[in-house]
């Protein structure tokens, strides 16, 4: 078994990269199964995610600030302690996020099914695991409405921003109260050493079981004949012929660039043509000679003074405080790191021209920077450097479809939704990853995986075998 991956480590858009003493995290905000009785983290261990990997529970979650009239909400495990602040803020908003609490804690006990494939298990085990979730499956379906619903119904127009900042509009109820009950619950978490380590276990794993990845490779087309996936072509010319062919790629990329558009359905283009994917994202890093303890270690600023950024007005930037980790920096040093939604159209363009990309590099660090030092005093003068990242540069890195760091966008309507793993028309051939599961993350990530290898284990009777 053979993996070509584009990068030159593993794990795609799950890294993180040096600079001197400093490891700058380029993923995992916040990761699900932190407690090791739940079942995201059971499916970590039985891919060697966590060999040698610590999980450090998240207790704060962010920190919302105003700066134009002040207005601060705090969100951590203390979900209480969020209702004291709304009964100070706006009493008459009190309901609202108590029935949105009562939700959350609702949501404990609650575990993520997996996800029911035909082929795989006999309807008997199908039927058996959804009567399990049964409880989990009515309370989705009961609260499956836009998030926007319970915003708009928020009186108090500084709490009703807080919260859009924290809980995007699109994503269904359930999706933000399972969050805000797995925060309360201690089932977040961050992976100590950066997310990188996260991804090289599971490739150790992998090389340990006897796979073999193949690095700096790129997949210019997937190898089809008599409408069997027999292979792939590299840039190079090379061709690497296989029994099976599995694409962790882009579905777009995949789809019309691989396959050449040849094995779709309407149901195929109507979604890539209509559902919203994430956004592309610029992240600012700095590495400094000094740690501001004190501040939240995740911050979300509207600004009293917006900038440009190409076609984009920046209105609000997220701050990563990362002196919780001290292993990301030298001692007595950290990294404090902004990142905001970015056109992938003006970075791609503008990369073209080296002087001018550089310079609006150094332009977006030199905005933020001046935005800082207000919350970090001494920032600037503790500053040893700074790493910008563009959405082009996720494409470059990771060949991420339009510098999207994750798929599709959680919405009602995609996360009601089923992708098929398979392509009309097409033997031989599984997709998995961000692509083939709504809403995106790490954990569905490392759940379609796994899906994939017991469709391809009974697709050529070979026995599962779990860890």
């Amino acid at each position: 078994m053979q993996i070509v991956e584009h990068a030159t480590a593993p794990g795609g858009v799950c890294t993180a990269w040096k600079h001197g003493g400093y490891t700058i995290d380029g993923c995992i905000h916040w990761l699900m199964g932190a407690r090791e009785d739940d079942t995201w983290h059971r499916f970590y261990d039985e891919v060697g995610a966590l060999d040698g990997v610590e999980l450090q529970r998240l207790d704060h979650f962010v920190q919302v600030i105003d700066e134009r009239n002040g207005d601060v909400l705090t969100l951590d495990r203390d979900l209480d302690g969020l209702l004291r602040q709304v009964e100070t803020i706006s009493p008459v908003d009190l309901p609202l996020f108590r029935d949105l609490v009562e939700l959350a804690r609702n949501t404990e006990g609650i575990q993520v099914p997996q996800s029911p494939l035909p082929g795989v298990r006999n309807a008997w085990a199908n039927l058996l695991e959804l009567w399990h979730a049964r409880e989990g499956v009515l309370t989705m379906l009961r609260h499956a409405e836009p998030m926007a619903r319970v915003l708009e119904r928020i009186e108090h127009p500084g709490l009703r921003s807080a919260m859009t900042r924290v809980l995007p509009e699109s994503i269904p109820v359930f999706f933000a109260a399972f969050l805000l009950g797995s925060l309360e619950n201690g089932n977040l978490a961050t992976v100590v050493g950066g997310s990188l380590r996260f991804s090289e276990a599971i490739a150790r794993r992998f090389e340990k079981l006897g796979g073999h990845i193949r690095y700096h490779a790129d997949v210019v087309e997937i190898l089809v004949e008599n409408d069997r996936a027999v292979g792939v072509k590299l840039l190079d010319g090379e061709e690497l012929r296989a029994d099976h062919v599995v694409s962790t790629a882009p579905g777009p990329t995949t789809i019309d660039r691989m396959l050449g558009g040849r094995y779709t359905d309407r149901g195929i283009r109507e979604r890539h043509a209509t559902w919203p994917i994430f956004k592309g994202a610029c992240i600012v890093s700095f590495g400094l000679r000094k740690q501001w303890r004190e501040r939240p270690h995740q911050l979300q600023l509207r600004l009293a003074e917006p900038f440009n950024v190409g076609p984009d007005r920046i209105e609000a930037i997220g701050v990563r405080n990362m002196a919780y980790d001290a292993t990301l920096a030298p001692p007595g040093c950290s990294v404090i790191q902004v990142i905001h939604e970015s056109d992938f159209d003006f970075w791609h363009d503008v990369h073209h021209a080296p002087l001018r990309y550089h310079e609006l590099k150094r332009q977006l660090a030199a905005d933020i920077r001046h935005r800082l030092e207000r919350w970090y005093p001494g920032f600037a003068d503790a500053e040893e450097f700074v790493d910008v990242a563009t959405p082009y540069t996720f494409w470059r890195y990771a060949r991420s479809y339009r510098g999207a760091y994750e798929g599709w966008m959680p919405t009602t309507e995609t996360m009601s939704t089923r992708i098929s793993k398979t392509l009309p028309g097409l033997e031989r051939f599984h997709m998995a990853g961000q692509w083939v599961e709504p809403g995106g993350g790490v954990p569905p990530a490392v759940m379609s995986g796994r899906q994939v290898v017991k469709l391809v284990c009974d697709e050529h009777s070979m026995p599962w075998v779990d860890k």
